[in-house]
């Protein structure tokens, strides 16, 4: 074999090794960007087409080391921002596609105010489901809210256990005063179970449990901002 194919194809190593520590990253997301993960493999397609034209002495030996020293540079370069760019899109990609609530309550980071309260997967029987998950970056805050119309069975046993859990409850507009929080009127009369409260306003957490007995919502909400 041409020695001189063992440039490319070592570049073609390199770049590949690079490609797996972004996108071990991305995959390990709630959401992942598969697909433009796969753009960085453009680089090791570059390196391996240009050992195949070397092996097949397509093209000269001295042409096969100036590609692959002359094309580095330009591909790293380009490789790096893109990486960046990628890890940073994935970051604050907010989620509301329900085949990722698994994940995403996994990738919740303070565990101490959702183990035990929130499902850990959503129930068969829940209608218009809404969900919700943006991730914690940079100055940005996690949050996550599962919403769904239960049955009046389960509304029933979930109140129940829900008060003997709980920090506080109360109906929305005390919760409104307690807090401070601007509360939406139409929320006034749903029963607010606080599960876990650490902080303030600048900093803090914040389990909280929502039941609308009318129209048998319930709604789980964490954020950490």
């Amino acid at each position: 074999m041409n020695k001189y194919v063992l440039f490319p194809l070592c570049a073609a190593g390199l770049a590949f090794a690079g490609f797996a520590a972004v996108a071990g990253l991305v995959f390990c997301s709630v959401e992942p960007q598969t697909a433009r993960a796969m753009v960085l493999l453009l680089p090791t397609a570059i390196y391996l087409f240009i050992a195949f034209l070397s092996y097949r002495q397509l093209i000269r030996d001295s042409t096969t080391l100036v590609l692959t020293v002359l094309l580095a540079i330009p591909l790293f370069i380009a490789s790096f921002i893109y990486s960046i760019y990628l890890i940073m899109m994935q970051s604050a990609t907010e989620t509301t596609d329900v085949r990722y609530y698994q994940r995403a309550f996994d990738a919740i980071d303070d565990r101490e105010g959702v183990d035990g309260i929130f499902p850990l997967s959503i129930p068969e029987d829940a209608q218009s489901v809404e969900f919700y998950y943006s991730p914690g970056f940079l100055q940005g805050g996690e949050s996550f809210e599962l919403s769904y119309i239960a049955d009046t069975d389960e509304l029933d046993n979930c109140s129940k256990r829900l008060c003997e859990v709980a920090e506080w409850s109360g109906s929305g507009r005390e919760y409104g005063d307690m807090t401070g929080w601007t509360i939406q009127q139409e929320n006034y009369d749903f029963n607010y179970y606080l599960i876990y409260w650490d902080g303030g306003f600048n900093h803090g957490e914040e389990s909280i449990v929502t039941i609308d007995t009318d129209s048998g919502r319930i709604t789980y909400s964490y954020n950490d901002w």
